[in-house]
């Protein structure tokens, strides 16, 4: 399970999910760690990694996964999709995880 890895701070587990270049209702391992309380550490890692998923956007709308994770969105944005992960952290996560992005950009530039 996906959130027990990332719970867990198990690395290794996360990056063969995204190895295998697994999806959760259209949302890609690496989006759903950025969402995630602890994915900080591990985002810091596999960010670097896997330079090229961090641009990869959601394929489908927000409303799906909001509403099977009860997440708490704005009722404007249920309908839109195309978020990366950073966007995902900064609505979701934690500000150590949005911090582990943006390092990892830097990195990239």
């Amino acid at each position: 399970d996906l959130s027990e890895k990332i719970s867990k701070n198990d690395v290794d587990g996360v990056r063969k999910l995204v190895e295998a270049d697994l999806e959760y209702m259209g949302y890609s391992v690496l989006m759903i760690t950025a969402m995630h309380s602890d994915g900080s550490s591990i985002l810091k890692t596999l960010a670097k990694e896997f330079p090229s998923r961090i641009d990869q956007r959601s394929s489908t709308k927000l409303k799906g996964l909001a509403e099977t994770l009860l997440l708490d969105v704005d009722k404007e944005i249920m309908n839109d999709k195309g978020f990366t992960p950073l966007m995902l952290a900064v609505m979701f996560g934690n500000p150590g995880t949005v911090k582990a992005l943006l390092d990892s950009e830097e990195t990239r530039v």
